[in-house]
């Protein structure tokens, strides 16, 4: 069971690593606005941080018992 977690986590952590390097890659449409404190980009790659830290936490990967 432990070895189908970390290889649907891995697929995932693939995928999402293709994704972040391709929306990085494609030139941004349009500028963020001036009272944004953050870049759009660095506010996906937080929210894909957050999300990753949450599936670690709850599938005890990180800071488990």
């Amino acid at each position: 069971m432990a070895r189908l977690i970390l290889l649907i986590l891995a697929i995932c952590l693939v995928a999402v690593t293709v994704l972040i390097i391709s929306s990085a890659l494609r030139p941004v449409a349009q500028a963020a606005p001036k009272d944004a404190p953050m870049s759009s980009q660095f506010r996906k790659i937080a929210y894909v941080a957050l999300l990753l830290l949450m599936l670690g936490v709850t599938t005890g990967l990180l800071g488990g018992l």
